[in-house]
């Protein structure tokens, strides 16, 4: 038997859905690096919202101080702007942070100031997307600062 027949020994065994997904990561094999990211994203998350938690934020929107949400999206945008007052300075770190989520990059390019200001000052963005698109955007040794620096 040679090696590939034995890993696949049990492959017709699966239901079809599970064969489908095995036969996608063989055809079209993810970048490692990605998918680490992807999985510290997901951690990093749930991590963030455990230790917000257990600090006492909720989920209760009409609890202004201590919505999790809230509290989450300034934290973060407070790291992206090295902890300076969005108001005073739009720092280099922070544009370069941003200049890293493809679609941000695009509209950059058309107009920086409008693209900073739906993404960091905008109430049309929800602020659940905005964690999402800025944690996404950071590394994983940024995430990892960011959560050892959030003094919660």
């Amino acid at each position: 038997m040679d090696n590939l027949t034995k890993h696949f020994k049990y492959f017709n065994e699966f239901d079809e859905d599970i064969q489908n997904l095995i036969l996608s990561k063989i055809r079209k094999p993810q970048d490692k690096n990605l998918l680490n990211d992807i999985i510290d994203y997901k951690k990093s998350k749930e991590l963030l919202f455990n230790r917000y938690e257990y600090n006492g934020y909720t989920y209760d929107s009409n609890d202004d101080m201590f919505y999790i949400y809230y509290q989450i999206d300034n934290d973060l945008i407070g790291y992206y702007n090295d902890y300076i007052a969005l108001d005073k300075w739009v720092t280099i770190e922070n544009i370069k942070k941003l200049e890293r989520i493809l679609s941000i990059k695009y509209k950059f390019i058309k107009n920086k100031d409008k693209t900073l200001k739906n993404i960091l000052f905008s109430n049309n963005l929800s602020t659940n997307s905005r964690i999402n698109i800025l944690l996404g955007g950071l590394t994983i040794a940024e995430r990892k600062s960011f959560i050892l620096k959030t003094k919660i």
